[in-house]
């Protein structure tokens, strides 16, 4: 059910929730630099599912990227096998030999994080490289139940499994065990030259340009919900498949692409089949029928890469023939494709299962009760694009005993050395949530005196990087000086998030998709300017309005806005913006006084003997915790603590 949760919804939520794994184990790598006489050949020497060793790149034994290579799949996310078929090819031969090819480009894969992401995918992914299929090459009729045997196994067992061809036939059966498996004709997104839909009137035989024609007449597949890509090859009846011939795909741009894939398969049980020869043969020259004018490694990467909200049961990668490669860039691109559906199945797996299955979702999925029925209410609100603003009270369907406090960090400011040592001792890896979860957070980076670097190293340390505007600056005389901001015109705006935003792609190399969030500079909200530019520049959400600590409300979309006599830097000037979320802040409230300040960060939040005192201010953390996650008060609205870096710096001890 991924498809039916906006990423915008996700974002605050990824952060705050467990790295989820379905068996306990340790993350560290069995070939410690203490073990050096256990170096290598970790594919059947290690003891862990997860965690990468240390290996010779051109030595040792080739499982896929690799990973334990074995058939026991207790705890086992994803089993990769080989199907080494060469019967079915109707051109040049040598697919038999595309397993080991794969595995062997595969190598230097396994080492290195991912990119642009920076993951280390096996510390949360347990992926096994399963062997081949066995087949007797000289009992052909036997080949095909033989392959569907071999599936069944493994995806019978709740493993996800991904195929290395192997000529394109292996495909059919596969489809026959995953629907025998699901229970329902697939969606199909193949990656291809060929659209393999031509007719043959011989059930029997072993022909790799006719089984999806098979697939269709006997329903392992949806004609109507199923896409192929890449296609540049004539053929009379593509069966009712929707075809992005490979000239369509050069005419419009990657994302474009997605949008097309997305729609036709929705949220649909999907089986993505990707046949090297999509590729342009001067990008994959290994394969059995090349034809000229494919997509490059570039496209078929940048596609891949972004279809992050199918409903993946399957996969396989077909077609690559060693024998006709050149420098083995054919395996290479295989092989990392592969790398990159697992990339895709590792970040489905992180979010926690009810983001994954249900649109119950504790943060986002509310009951759609609105205080005013007339302006905002459950038949002119729904999720995904809108939910009501609704404070002191619980919006879920949940009972809120059974809701769990979210606690949120966020941080505004400049990173350097001076500000990023408090934040490394805090999110120091030994210290865990109570589920034994890392702790990460937000954080909104201007470009004052910024160190990009380590503005990267964050992110690829599983902590988001958002927003705020380029200078940050404000008047020499007080920060919180009204109007300031809003005395900006929309070109002021424009310029400032434009240049912050191409700091953060062009220096810390984080992908534009990854920019979500942003922060107005010192919570100055400036009626509706800034709002519609991060709509334009596609940021999912805002975290600028501030409520009163006796109004605690949950996140919402700006489609309707909250009574603004509880929002401190709201006016009526404000208007509605759909579909942008809103996570806001709230006043902090002294423990034994009626004194309230903006921010954490604040010095009237404590007078300056208490903000010394280490006692002091954890009862004033811990107070303002207690009544978000007061039964009757808070209700369990995500608590959300912002510090801004250079007071922290500065207050560390």
């Amino acid at each position: 059910m991924l498809k039916t949760i906006p990423s915008r919804c996700l974002t605050f939520a990824y952060r705050a929730s467990c790295r989820w794994r379905s068996t306990k184990t340790t993350h560290t790598s069995v070939l410690s630099d203490d073990h050096s006489e256990l170096r290598g050949d970790g594919a059947i020497r290690r003891s862990e599912l997860y965690g990468s060793t240390v290996e010779q790149t051109y030595a040792g034994i080739l499982s896929f990227l690799r990973r334990n290579y074995t058939r026991n799949l207790k705890g086992v996310d994803v089993a990769v096998t080989g199907i080494p078929l060469d019967l079915a090819t109707t051109y040049r031969p040598g697919t038999r030999f595309g397993p080991k090819g794969i595995r062997e480009a595969s190598v230097q894969l396994g080492e290195l994080k991912s990119y642009p992401d920076g993951l280390e995918i096996f510390e949360d992914l347990a992926v096994v490289d399963y062997g081949d299929c066995w087949f007797d090459q000289g009992q052909p009729k036997s080949i095909p139940l033989a392959i569907e045997n071999h599936a069944k196994k493994i995806i019978d067992r709740n493993v996800f499994l991904l195929s290395l061809g192997g000529d394109h036939y292996i495909t059919y059966p596969l489809l026959k065990a995953h629907v025998a498996r699901h229970g329902k004709p697939l969606s199909l997104v193949q990656f291809d030259a060929h659209c393999d839909t031509w007719p043959d009137k011989h059930p029997d035989s072993l022909n790799h340009g006719s089984m999806f024609y098979y697939a269709v007449k006997e329903g392992l597949i949806d004609p109507k919900t199923s896409i192929q890509i890449g296609i540049r090859t004539y053929n009379d009846d593509f069966m009712g498949v929707k075809i992005l011939d490979a000239n369509w795909v050069h005419r419009h741009t990657i994302e474009e692409v997605v949008a097309e894939i997305q729609n036709r398969v929705g949220n649909n049980p999907t089986y993505l089949t990707f046949d090297i020869d999509c590729l342009d043969p001067a990008f994959a020259p290994g394969t059995g029928t090349p034809v000229c004018g494919g997509l490059t490694t570039a496209q078929a990467l940048g596609i891949v890469r972004q279809l992050r909200s199918i409903n993946y049961v399957g996969m396989d990668i077909v077609e690559v023939s060693p024998p006709y490669d050149n420098a083995n860039i054919t395996g290479l691109a295989a092989a990392t494709l592969g790398y990159e559906f697992l990339i895709l199945l590792r970040n489905k797996k992180m979010l926690p299962q009810f983001l994954r299955y249900s649109l119950i979702c504790v943060l986002f999925t509310f009951s759609f009760v609105s205080t005013d029925e007339k302006t905002c209410g459950k038949i002119n609100c729904q999720l995904p694009c809108c939910q009501c603003p609704v404070t002191n009270r619980n919006p879920t369907p949940f009972n809120v005993t059974d809701i769990p406090q979210f606690v949120l960090f966020t941080f505004v400011g400049n990173l350097n050395q001076h500000t990023f040592d408090p934040i490394r001792s805090l999110l120091n890896p030994a210290h865990r949530n109570p589920n034994k979860c890392p702790i990460s957070s937000t954080f909104f980076v201007n470009d004052n005196y910024t160190d990009y670097c380590l503005v990267q190293r964050l992110f690829n340390n599983r902590n988001e990087i958002a927003m705020t505007t380029s200078s940050n600056r404000c008047p020499l005389t007080n920060c919180y000086e009204e109007n300031h901001w809003r005395r900006w015109i929309d070109n002021d705006w424009k310029r400032e998030i434009k240049q912050q935003r191409s700091n953060l792609i062009d220096q810390s190399h984080i992908h534009q998709s990854h920019l979500k969030g942003f922060r107005v500079p010192h919570l100055q909200i400036d009626e509706n300017k800034h709002l519609n530019l991060i709509r334009n520049y596609h940021f999912h959400y805002d975290s600028s309005m501030l409520f009163k600590s006796s109004n605690l409300i949950w996140p919402f979309t700006m489609n309707y806005l909250p009574n603004t006599t509880d929002c401190i830097n709201c006016d009526e000037s404000n208007q509605t913006i759909d579909a942008l979320w809103q996570f806001p802040l709230h006043e902090w409230s002294h423990p034994k006084t009626s004194t309230t300040c903006r921010t954490l960060s604040n010095s009237s939040c404590l007078p300056e003997d208490e903000m010394q005192s280490a006692d002091s201010f954890f009862d004033l953390i811990k107070y303002n915790f207690d009544r978000h996650s007061s039964l009757q008060l808070g209700q369990r609205s995500p608590f959300i603590i912002e510090l801004d870096l250079f007071w922290l710096a500065d207050h560390q001890n």
